[in-house]
């Protein structure tokens, strides 16, 4: 591997310069055939492929980037090239005996043979990831900043102020990251992985609509200023951690030919009455099959349903930090759910440490937001240690402890494999982004642990402190953008987000005085503090898609084959500080579900087509 001394001074330049990746792409666009250029030679180490560690808008613009090919060429070696047809049909991967078996994923095309050969999603509308049986891609979209007096150089940007100033190519990539895998020499449970770097570049002109998407356009229920921005209440948190990434105007310009002809079809973006869930129209519902299928109510641990239950709820206080604590807790909480199923009685796992995810994430933007999706990427690539190993401190600028490879070179591992914990999988419920749905997120919620989702939060929801535990579902109307880029095919839509919190678990109940059907609700664990709702929890509805929450769910797999969890099984599970207490089932679930309600073992994956039924014989699905 030729010598990445060149790279130093990129990231050197990563900690001072703070901002979210200001980037914009939908579905439609994206969907198309891709030629992908990547390094012939692996390494054995993490590669930065130009990054840094956190993943910075600076690094990402910086000028010895702008030539990808000779970047890569220069300090990695020859480049090879394969080309992939990334389609929106629908297919299935057969997983025997999961109750995951009739997910749907978004098929790869071989360009030559037309043959399935892998699957795809979206991540939000920032990047994409493939997967090819051996090897994953990921990678963000190309953006770049528009040259006027009015936008000044990236370096200042350190307010997102100057949010308006970006535009994105959605038929490129900027450098991203191919992992592969292969089956351990020593090990046949376990996985061997190999880093490498790519670009991709989309060969057919895409069409690229002309809008604009303003973050604060459309929230309502808190206080504004002469300007409409809201002024956050006088809380610990501040709404701007909250909305880290809908400060950016979201930008896709149609730039002539460079582009191509518009072709993504809009809702009304600015709408302020609803007339649908999701920015696309669903003709079909699966409330037959949660009646059928699934308890009225169900938790892992929640005040409401437990009046001894207590846990420490974290506070993310200043930092955009959402992202990283709610999808710990929930891989938190899975790890004790699967290992006291596997030992029959409760284990008590340790507490993960959120700052690993600020400090040592490639992918993510520290404190100033991230992706569960791409936290999952994380903790499966490179685990996560304990909370007592790193512990929290509301900043993306603390040092890195783990061996990022060559992200920072660490001589001597402070922590070897042992002392981690990592992601068996990780996905978006059902197959991809815009793909879940409520009955598909109860029933993994019921089978497999708590998990984990995006909401547009507002002001109002930040000022629901102190709440009773009698205090009902929480329901204020929010009227956050929606797009439908790909109408007809059942897809949710884009919606915009900017907070993630945990979904432990469901229920039902009736409004005091109102007959009626009754009101169905998510139990939501935010990060914002056990004084925030009752105990740090809310009732937030179901059915009903309500600030985006049934839009972008996301599952993490606790793997029990490496790191801290083969150390807790060597020990039968030896209880180690700092669990949250109070968990378990309630309300007649699978207690324990670890794989399917059938209890079968996953095998390998097959892919077969999604037999398209003509609407007039559907069902409730």
């Amino acid at each position: 591997m030729k010598s990445r001394l060149a790279l130093s001074f990129l990231l050197l330049l990563v900690r001072y310069v703070k901002g979210d990746l200001p980037m914009h792409a939908l579905m439609g666009d994206v969907a198309g055939i891709w030629d992908i250029s990547q390094t012939e030679e692996l390494s054995d180490k993490p590669e930065t492929c130009g990054g840094g560690i956190p993943n910075r808008n600076l690094q990402n613009l910086h000028p010895q980037l702008k030539n990808y090919e000779s970047f890569l060429e220069g300090n990695y070696g020859g480049l090879e090239t394969t080309s992939m047809k990334l389609t929106t049909e629908k297919i299935k991967l057969s997983e025997r005996g999961s109750q995951r078996n009739n997910w749907t994923y978004l098929a790869v095309r071989d360009v030559k043979t037309n043959g399935i050969v892998g699957h795809w999603t979206m991540v939000y509308d920032e990047g994409f990831e493939v997967r090819v049986p051996g090897r994953r891609y990921f990678a963000f979209f190309k953006y770049e900043r528009t040259h006027s007096k009015r936008c000044p150089d990236p370096i200042e940007n350190k307010d997102s102020t100057d949010s308006k100033c970006y535009k994105t190519d959605p038929t490129r990539t900027l450098i991203g990251w191919v992992l592969h895998e292969r089956v351990h020499p020593s090990d046949k449970e376990r996985k061997a992985f190999q880093w490498g770097c790519f670009h991709g570049k989309k060969r057919e002109e895409v069409g690229v609509s002309s809008f604009v998407i303003h973050g604060a356009s459309g929230i309502r229920g808190g206080a504004q200023d002469g300007e409409g921005q809201f002024l956050p209440p006088k809380k610990q948190l501040s709404f701007a951690a909250v909305q880290q990434r809908s400060n950016y105007t979201k930008i896709r310009l149609s730039t002539g030919g460079s582009y191509g002809v518009p072709k993504t079809s809009l809702v009304s973006i600015h709408q302020r009455a609803r007339e649908r869930n999701y920015g696309c129209r669903k003709e079909e519902s699966g409330e037959a099959k949660i009646r059928l299928t699934l308890p009225k109510a169900f938790t892992w641990g929640d005040p409401f349903s437990n009046d001894h239950f207590e846990e420490d709820v974290e506070d993310q206080m200043s930092c955009g930090s959402c992202y990283s604590i709610a999808t710990l807790y929930s891989l938190h909480k899975r790890f004790e759910i699967w290992l006291s199923k596997k030992y029959g009685k409760k284990i008590t796992m340790p507490r993960l440490s959120f700052q690993s995810i600020l400090s040592c994430s490639p992918y993510n933007q520290g404190c100033d937001g991230g992706f569960p999706f791409l936290v999952g990427k994380q903790l499966y690539e490179f685990g996560v240690p304990t909370e007592e190993a790193m512990r929290y401190g509301s900043s993306d600028s603390i040092k890195c402890e783990m061996d990022m490879g060559f992200y920072n070179n660490v001589r001597f591992a402070k922590y070897k494999e042992e002392d981690l914990f990592f992601a068996g999988e990780y996905n978006y419920i059902n197959g991809c982004y815009e793909c879940s749905n409520e009955f598909d997120m109860m029933n993994e919620l019921y089978s497999n642990g708590p998990i984990v989702v995006a909401i547009n939060a507002t002001a109002k929801l930040l000022s629901l402190y102190n709440l009773g535990k009698q205090s009902g579902v929480y329901d204020s109307a929010t009227h956050e953008q929606q797009i439908c880029d790909v109408p007809n095919e059942g897809f949710n839509g884009w919606q915009q987000t900017n907070h993630a919190v945990t979904i432990v678990g469901w229920g039902e109940e009736h409004e005091e005085g109102k007959g009626g059907s009754p009101v169905k609700y998510w139990v939501v664990r935010n990060t914002w503090g056990k004084a925030w709702g009752y105990k740090g929890y809310i009732k937030f509805p179901r059915g009903v898609n309500l600030a985006g929450i049934e839009t972008q769910a996301v599952f993490l797999d606790p793997d029990l084959s490496r790191g801290g969890a083969v150390k807790m099984s060597g020990h039968e599970g030896a209880a180690a500080g700092g669990g949250a207490a109070g968990g378990g089932a309630a309300g007649g679930g699978a207690a324990g579900g670890v794989v399917g309600e059938d209890g079968g073992e996953r095998g390998s994956a097959m892919i077969r087509p999604v037999t398209h039924t003509p609407r007039a014989q559907r069902g409730n699905a």
